[in-house]
């Protein structure tokens, strides 16, 4: 395409019908109406659910780490209360902070056993908030994610805290 002085979504969809089959064959009237944004192709909105994160953007640069532990508090409730909701649990917990340069870190955390607690979701934020090195320098966003979904209940602990299989 590019030979032809196809560049962009924008020439494709500025194609007449000549010209797009004669680049693209049969698919070129297809492929002119999709980088039009024009596609009457149903929306599967069934897709497996991957993670769920929140995040807030600070008007001023934040440094005060009670204000940071404060919000990952407030986004564990919020990210726990979902899962509950959706009848899941998770394993994989991280945290994304975005710099007052506009740097984004991310850190993350697993946990043994499945789990949509609030709390356990708090600490995991908290432990990979620590590890990232921002604590005390000044930061525009801070959000939490929950990853590596389950559904059900977790599975039952044996004395020594490892999972039971039956």
């Amino acid at each position: 395409l590019e030979a032809a002085g196809i560049r962009t979504i924008g020439d494709v969809a500025s194609l007449d019908d000549a010209r797009s089959f004669a680049l693209l064959g049969r698919w070129g009237r297809e492929a002119r109406a999709l980088a039009a944004g024009i596609d009457d192709r149903p929306v599967d909105g069934t897709r497996e659910r991957k993670s769920i994160s929140t995040e807030e953007t600070f008007e001023y640069d934040v440094r005060d780490p009670e204000r940071v532990v404060a919000l990952l508090r407030q986004q564990a409730g919020e990210l726990a209360s979902d899962l509950a909701r959706l009848g899941l649990r998770t394993t994989t917990i991280g945290v994304k902070i975005k710099a007052a340069d506009f740097t984004v870190i991310g850190r993350q955390t697993s946990v043994l056993v499945p789990t949509d607690n609030a709390a356990e979701i708090f600490a995991a934020a908290v432990h990979c908030w620590q590890r990232s090195g921002m604590a005390g320098k000044p930061i525009r966003l801070l959000g939490t994610r929950v990853a590596a979904l389950s559904e059900g209940s977790p599975p039952e602990l044996n004395l020594f805290g490892i999972p039971q299989t039956r």
